[in-house]
């Protein structure tokens, strides 16, 4: 469901999707794109009923608007087939199969057998996947080609949430499981995107795809209380963070030595300096929220646990 018809028949939904946990108030435009707001305004949800196109795919927006945004921030999009190989490549690891990458066990639509291969479907849903700089989140559900905005039918969607709505649609006939399936799979996916327009977007289609699955399982649409509750899952997991600083995109200039061309253990090294410098410049910490303790957790603290955990 496009944003502007999440404006129409949804309008306190898409207040949850504008909410940016990290700070307690809504996500930014990060751009000047728009006009009559400034880089660092919040979106707000009298803003889009006001200008309800004003939120749209960039496939819609005009090639010059396009070419702006690809030369300020790198925003170009991936072609679907291009996406799918990427994302079997990944499942085919994780199965332990060895296809082309034009392949995957999602290939087949035919059930998938898990115990051939030694997994459970419920270690498929609780597996870890994050998109980077997550545009409109076409790794995450092909709801649409990003590149072309050609629509894309439930059974031959090949985001990888759109694989574990399959698995959860092949394994259980009932809605209340099915519902906490979802839960499940949801919570293990998450981005992050920079310009506010594009996670709206993003945020928003990714509830829509699990709106569509289920519909497309049961043949009627979610309860709008479930609606709202995978609305509040999506934007503690889906969030607004600059993928260089792991902060809220400002618009300080950046001494972006401390952060760039860095091996793990050099940037343990500048973490005092890294802390030091956010703190002077006004800059806040993007957070997640850690579902296992309830509470927001930096992402730049999940990146360094990491690189603590290899080295």
């Amino acid at each position: 469901m496009p944003v502007k018809q999440l404006i129409e028949y949804y309008p306190d939904i898409v207040k949850l999707l504008l909410r940016d946990n990290t700070t307690g108030k809504n996500i930014i435009f990060a751009t000047n794109n728009y006009e009559g707001k400034s880089f660092t305004d919040e979106i707000i949800i009298d803003f889009l009923k006001a200008n309800p196109d004003a939120i749209k795919p960039r496939y819609t927006k005009n090639t010059e608007d396009q070419k702006k945004r690809t030369q300020n921030k790198a925003e170009v999009f991936t072609p679907i087939w291009i996406i799918e190989k990427m994302n079997n490549l990944i499942d085919n690891g994780w199965f332990g199969v060895d296809l082309p990458d034009d392949k995957s066990v999602f290939s087949s639509k035919d059930k998938i057998d898990f115990s051939s291969y030694g997994k459970t479907f419920m270690e498929y849903l609780k597996m870890t996947w994050l998109e980077i700089t997550c545009g409109e989140a076409p790794y995450v559900t092909s709801r649409y080609d990003a590149a072309t905005g050609k629509p894309i039918l439930v059974p031959d969607r090949v985001g990888f949430l759109d694989r574990k709505l399959r698995v959860i649609n092949e394994n259980t006939d009932d809605k209340a499981m099915w519902i906490a399936y979802a839960d499940i799979a949801l919570k293990a996916c998450f981005g992050y995107e920079y310009q506010g327009d594009s996670l709206l977007i993003a945020r928003a289609n990714v509830l829509t795809t699990i709106s569509d699955h289920y519909a497309y399982k049961f043949h009627e649409q979610l309860s709008k209380e479930d609606f709202a509750i995978f609305a509040y899952y999506i934007c503690n997991n889906f969030i607004q963070m600059d993928g260089l600083t792991r902060c809220i995109p400002c618009e300080n200039p950046y001494d972006y030595k401390l952060w760039d061309g860095k091996t793990d253990k050099e940037r343990q090294k500048n973490l005092v300096k890294i802390e030091q410098y956010v703190a002077e410049n006004g800059m806040i910490w993007s957070c997640f929220f850690d579902w296992s303790t309830g509470g927001l957790v930096r992402f730049r603290d999940l990146e360094r646990n990491k690189s603590e955990n290899l080295n």
